[in-house]
């Protein structure tokens, strides 16, 4: 008698639909793990148990985010005829369809992002959908139709219309908040002060199997509202500043005062894709070479894992270590002194080239607080209209050369910054250049060797520029893509871009075993040039430094993690007492001092940006 005034018969109706869109759930992970097994092969039973019970807490929280309203609908006290359930039918298919299609979509997209799409994710991404959806329902033609037929089952799942009930107002109402109240536990999926946390799913011992556990639409709803780092306070200032200090300069400060700078920051350029730290084949042989004659720096890291992230952190030495991106988040009027800002106050003219949309990944706005003035995007662009790829913006190639000729134009010391494109999906390479490059089992690679014939083409129309000899090249990428090497499979793997530094007048000299990281680029450009910026983040240090810099930190799904040669020391960066995992290389044991380095480097970057003291005279 209780259970059936608990299940009124407009709620039995929806019963069937909501274990349809459970199943959906499980079926898009299914897939995504047959398609990555490679973070799972690790699990044993007691492993996939708890994976499971841990994916059915956070498709829990999804499904009754998203259906709450519908359930209070059917249990509000007033009348319901035909028109009312067919209209509650409609939009529960729409609305639920939309949310599986994202989860579905994430699954190949995890390819590139190696990450759940999180809600800022998702706004960059809409800012392109209207170009871009043609060809990505084309180019992935198999998830867009299991994604429509994926219609076809919530629609059946609805069996005919409930007999009308006249349960009494009072009665209604007891249900109405019984059900409600375990919906709203159900999405916060914890009965207690602490609601569930995305970053909950990879506290295990094999952190990334919690991409799996996790669904798409749980990581969107996380992420929607503006993000207020918390202001955690582990160490005492004095001992922060002791840890995060400025370092003094390398002796050969000023090597190349009063050079230009070019830096170019090439999409998706994985140090995989390279011929360099013994990769079998290569795809870059002009990148190799030009690596081996400059400065090249085996162990460094991208700072995040999306293209929005490389700039602040390139040019302005600021982590990504929220999770939204700098230029999207609260702190964006924050004080910092980027690459720009000091070269400008030497009378440098500074520009930004990207050959994209104007706006496009929030480049004009992370690049004009870096301090670089000129913007050049695709509205700028003079050229003829072969010379767009039709989906993302201007070719790589003659978007170099616009570089070229418009820094030449300039008749005192200019700092360039160029953000390539070819080499994003869908890797459209230029009509007359098809087939001129090895394709590989990725088909990123083609497009890996088109960018680096178009940097090639760059450097030889560069060396017969007057500015040529007096220029100091700063090459890195923004982040990692696709994976094929095992060996590049893991966390340090998926940060592992390349860095050079090349001048065509002088012999660069640094310690290259070092580990560094884009934060690092910045200081090591004003450390060559002989600038002592006015203003300095401490977290980032010139690579000519001979001092010992502060290894490594990356962000990912609530979790940071620190990169050292012994091995990766985790932690969710909450409490100081618990939640670090200590992943060793060969067997190697936690070195001392790490924990208090990075409690010390969060808690300058956290205190920093919520202060506007991140940078210090």
């Amino acid at each position: 008698m209780v259970a059936s005034r608990l299940f009124p018969a407009n709620l039995q109706w929806f019963l069937r639909p909501i274990l349809c869109l459970f199943a959906g759930y499980a079926l898009c992970r299914i897939l995504f793990i047959a398609f990555y097994p490679h973070l799972f092969s690790p699990l044993d039973l007691a492993d996939w148990l708890r994976f499971w019970w841990m994916s059915l807490r956070y498709d829990a929280s999804a499904i009754f985010s998203i259906n709450l309203i519908f359930i209070v609908l059917l249990l509000l006290p007033f009348p319901k005829g035909r028109y009312f359930f067919t209209s509650v039918k409609v939009f529960f298919v729409g609305v639920n369809w939309l949310f599986l299609a994202l989860n579905l979509a994430d699954i190949p997209y995890f390819e590139f992002n190696t990450r759940r799409t999180s809600y800022d994710v998702l706004a960059f991404l809409l800012e392109d959908i209207g170009r871009q959806l043609p060809q990505l329902l084309l180019n992935f033609w198999p998830w867009t139709l299991v994604g429509i037929a994926g219609i076809w089952p919530l629609w059946k799942s609805f069996s005919p219309n409930p007999a009308k009930e006249k349960p009494a107002f009072f009665q209604s109402i007891l249900v109405l908040v019984f059900w409600a109240a375990l919906s709203i536990g159900l999405i916060r999926n914890s009965f207690t002060l602490k609601p569930l946390l995305p970053g909950e799913a990879f506290l295990t011992d094999h952190p990334p199997a919690g991409s799996g556990i996790l669904n798409t639409p749980f990581v969107i709803f996380k992420t929607t509202e503006e993000v207020s780092l918390p202001e955690q306070k582990w160490l005492p200032d004095q001992e922060v500043l002791q840890i995060v200090r400025p370092r003094t300069r390398h002796a050969s400060s000023g090597l190349l005062k009063g050079h230009h700078v070019v830096t170019v920051i090439l999409e998706s350029f994985s140090t995989e894709y390279t011929g360099l730290k013994g990769n079998p084949v290569s795809y870059s042989p002009f990148f190799d070479s030009l690596a081996l004659a400059g400065l090249w720096f085996p162990h460094h890291f991208a700072s995040g894992r999306t293209s929005r992230d490389a700039v602040p952190s390139v040019l302005g030495s600021i982590p990504s270590w929220m999770p939204e991106t700098f230029a999207h988040s609260k702190y964006i009027s924050t004080k910092i002194e980027g690459l720009g800002t000091s070269l400008k106050k030497q009378g440098y003219k500074t520009m930004f080239f990207h050959g994209g949309k104007n706006g496009t990944m929030s480049f004009d706005i992370a690049s004009r607080i870096t301090g670089f003035d000129q913007y050049f995007g695709l509205n700028e662009y003079p050229g003829p209209p072969e010379d767009n790829d039709g989906h993302w913006g201007i070719f790589d190639g003659p978007m170099l050369k616009f570089m070229a000729d418009k820094s030449g134009e300039v008749s005192g010391p200019f700092a360039s910054c160029i953000f390539t494109l070819s080499s994003h999906q869908p890797y459209t390479i230029p009509g007359p250049l098809k087939g001129k490059f090895p394709k590989g089992p990725l088909e990123i690679h083609e497009a890996i060797g088109y960018t680096d014939y178009a940097l090639r083409q760059f450097f030889d129309y560069a060396k017969r520029q007057p500015w040529y000899n007096k220029t100091l090249f700063v090459i890195t990428a923004d982040h990692t893509q696709l994976n094929h090497d095992p060996r590049y499979a893991d966390l340090r793997g998926r940060f592992d871009v390349p860095l050079v530094f090349f001048s065509p007048s002088q012999k660069l000299v640094a310690d290259t075993a070092t580990f560094v990281k884009h934060i690092d680029i910045r200081p090591s450009v004003l450390d060559l040039l002989g600038i002592d910026p006015a203003e300095d983040n401490p977290l980032g240090s010139s690579v000519f430094n001979k001092e010992k810099a502060h290894w490594p930190m990356v962000f990912q799904d609530d979790v940071y993690t620190l990169f050292h040669p012994a091995g990766s020391l985790s932690w969710r960066g909450i409490s100081k007492d618990s939640d670090w995992i200590w992943q060793p290389l060969s067997g190697a044991t936690e070195p001392s001092g790490l924990r208090p380095e990075m409690m010390a480097q969060l808690q300058y970057y956290r205190q920093g940006l919520i202060g506007n003291r991140l940078f210090r005279p």
